[in-house]
């Protein structure tokens, strides 16, 4: 419990330098980007800071859809749950394609343990469903079944 009081202080003394950026969006991002850098150390199962970068993740979604369109695809860029900002990207490109809820499916391969996955994001975030694959026994039972089902926030 001090562990996890000690992080927290930590997020919030990251959040008030992040504040000191230029945009709204800029903040959001800083602090995304520490926050998940921070998180490393804490287990990818953890409810609650999942839950956390789901919400941020949702904001920079919303923020993102103010600014668009995009010039550049790397403008869209955040991360959530993928590893260089695709959960961004992939907000952007699923929102301008207008993508028909019975097309809302995904296919990920090498997935490891989920911590880190492209299609984490649209299958908490957008409700998508799919089917994630890794050539790694071990993963799998790790991984067990994931059923998301509803916003659990």
């Amino acid at each position: 419990m001090k562990l996890l009081k000690r992080y927290f202080h930590s997020v919030i003394k990251i959040a008030k330098e992040a504040l000191n950026s230029s945009s709204l969006f800029n903040k959001i991002l800083n602090i995304q980007d520490r926050l998940v850098a921070s998180i490393s150390f804490f287990s990818t199962r953890n409810e609650n800071l999942s839950n956390i970068l789901l919400l941020q993740g949702r904001t920079l979604a919303i923020e993102n859809s103010k600014r668009a369109p995009f010039n550049n695809l790397n403008e869209a860029e955040f991360k959530v749950f993928s590893q260089s900002g695709e959960d961004g990207i992939i907000q952007y490109l699923i929102r301008e394609a207008e993508i028909k809820t019975e097309e809302k499916i995904f296919v990920e391969f090498g997935v490891e343990d989920y911590s880190e996955a492209n299609t984490r994001f649209l299958l908490m975030n957008n409700f998508w469903k799919g089917l994630i694959i890794d050539g790694s026994q071990r993963n799998i039972k790790k991984l067990g079944r994931i059923i998301y089902t509803g916003n659990q926030i």
